[in-house]
């Protein structure tokens, strides 16, 4: 399992840092990505870190296993559409997809299930 973690601050919003450190010390989680959009002068977010390459590979390897499940929770106002395109752009950049293609991959997953976003 692949976690991307986002908040505002590291200190103030990090409430299960113990537990999923565990969960990858005991090889339940894979990989752990964290973006805290306060801590630095440039904000990043979830997004810019799964746009960041090795991740953008990580998530197209992912995107193309019949195995994987995505669930994207947060915010409802740009984060889903700045998700979405991150995915998208991992499918084009790393399995030669075209727009059209990547978001037609990701319209199948939703139907299927294995896309879901639950935002507020």
């Amino acid at each position: 399992a692949v976690l991307y973690f986002g908040c505002r601050s590291r200190r103030d919003d990090f409430l299960y840092e113990e537990e999923w450190r565990a969960l990858l010390e005991r090889r339940v989680l894979s990989s752990l990505h964290t973006a805290f959009s306060r801590e630095t002068e440039q904000k990043c977010y979830v997004q810019h870190r799964m746009a960041e390459s090795e991740q953008s590979l990580q998530l197209w390897r992912l995107l193309r296993d019949s195995c994987t499940y995505i669930y994207v929770a947060g915010a409802a106002n740009q984060m889903p559409k700045a998700v979405r395109a991150a995915l998208s752009a991992a499918a084009m950049a790393h399995g030669g997809l075209s727009q059209d293609a990547a978001l037609a991959m990701l319209a199948r997953l939703e139907a299927e299930r294995r896309l879901q976003f639950e935002t507020w």
